[in-house]
């Protein structure tokens, strides 16, 4: 695959790994030629709860995503709605606000 690829983050939720639903996600997005990073699953903690999974998908190309995207819809994927993003100016270099919530390592 090339280095850029086409990402997208997607989820599922209900009794995905006794229907076999779970396996039936990866399956296709392997099969399109795509790539997937589990980013969440919460696990049900019985029979009657539902598990919760958060997935990026990726492919080479944006109509190969689209094409991807489509193809784990059937199997109860659905899209992330975007949401924006917060810009606040710092009031010192090399410092952040309080409530800053860093996804990464900051020092």
């Amino acid at each position: 695959m090339p280095n850029v690829l086409h990402s997208e983050i997607v989820e599922a939720e209900g009794h995905l790994i006794d229907s076999q639903l779970l396996n039936s996600i990866f399956d296709r997005v392997i099969e399109r030629g795509g790539l997937f990073e589990v980013l969440r699953f919460d696990i049900g903690r019985d029979n009657e709860a539902y598990s919760k999974l958060t997935l990026k998908v990726s492919a080479q190309s944006p109509k190969a995503l689209v094409g991807l995207l489509e193809a784990l819809m059937p199997l109860g994927c659905h899209s992330q709605p975007e949401r924006e993003a917060t810009l606040r100016q710092a009031e010192d270099s090399a410092c952040v606000p309080d409530d800053f919530y860093s996804t990464t390592n900051h020092r």
